[in-house]
């Protein structure tokens, strides 16, 4: 049922069907029948330096779709579809939580998406719009619980230093227990992520049994297609619906540290006009964070 791949000799045994923890070998899964989609990447829209014309570009040279997902913006997915895009572009978005989390939305089509934005996500941008609106991660599901759309937990063990993602935020107790069943699936393979990070969200998702997704979460073109998401449908709508009955899988590994390195620069370079209001909502994220920690040294 799933694309052939050649084992990699450090993978984890998980017993998984649905991830591969390893380089996907697209033209392999494509002549299984499969639709190769980088789930998530990012564009000039928003802390990225990859322009949509650029990135179809790649896609098409890789034969995969892509779904732009920025950050509480939608201007990248609008331009990809100004003409008909050369290759599947998913509509989404990444809405950054107030309390910390990322918050990747799936939608069918451009209508759907562009509403979510206009009510839910610009009226509560802030001054630094790349980083948390004003919405908590609860106030954010329960608003795309409302509409025709597939909720996923970006990066969900990320970061190693700040909270951005829900899992972890569950874990350390600044989140409810049950709010994961709130999502259609987890991002299991992140490529900005470290290996560990992935490895538990494998984890995760293999004890659970969950919904699970895989993108790059690229800032830059030679990270494009590195995780992929892969399924037998050829439409927006049909895709995601076999996420949401998981009759898909998911393939890849992170990106080189080279790669993550580039990223870093690109994404520090575009948060330099927003450095004031960028550090206050860092602030207010981690407050409650050190006041736990000061109550434990108290104590």
């Amino acid at each position: 049922m799933f694309p052939p791949r050649v084992k990699d000799e450090d993978e984890p045994a998980l017993g998984s069907t649905r991830i591969y923890f390893n380089q996907p070998g697209i033209q392999d899964i494509r002549a299984a029948g499969f639709t190769c989609v980088d789930m998530h990447v990012h564009t000039v829209y928003s802390d990225s330096r990859i322009s949509v014309g650029a990135l179809l570009k790649r896609a098409q040279e890789l034969g995969i779709g892509v779904a732009i997902t920025d950050h509480n913006e939608i201007g990248g997915v609008l331009e990809a579809y100004k003409t008909i895009p050369p290759v599947p572009v998913i509509p989404g978005i990444e809405v950054s939580a107030a309390d910390g989390p990322h918050i990747l939305l799936y939608f069918r089509t451009i209508p759907a998406l562009a509403d979510f934005y206009e009510l839910h996500v610009k009226p509560h941008r802030r001054e630094s719009p790349f980083m948390a609106i004003h919405l908590t991660t609860e106030e954010i599901l329960a608003r795309a619980g409302e509409c025709d759309c597939l909720k996923v937990a970006a990066h969900p063990y990320g970061y190693s230093v700040i909270n951005r993602g829900v899992l972890k935020c569950v874990d350390k107790h600044l989140l409810p227990r049950e709010l994961p069943g709130s999502l259609d699936a987890i991002e299991v393979i992140c490529g900005g992520m470290t290996r560990a990070l992935n490895q538990r969200a494998i984890a995760f998702a293999e004890w659970e049994r969950c919904g699970i997704t895989g993108g790059s979460d690229a800032h830059c073109l030679a990270a494009v297609g590195s995780v992929v998401t892969c399924c037998h449908s050829s439409t927006t709508e049909e895709f995601l619906r076999d996420i949401q009955n998981q009759h898909n899988c998911v393939a890849g590994t992170g990106i080189s540290s080279f790669t993550k390195g580039v990223t870093a620069c690109i994404i520090a370079g575009k948060y330099v006009p927003y450095t004031i209001p960028s550090l206050v909502i860092h602030y207010e994220q981690n407050v409650v964070r050190f006041r736990k920690f000061v109550c434990r040294w108290r104590r």
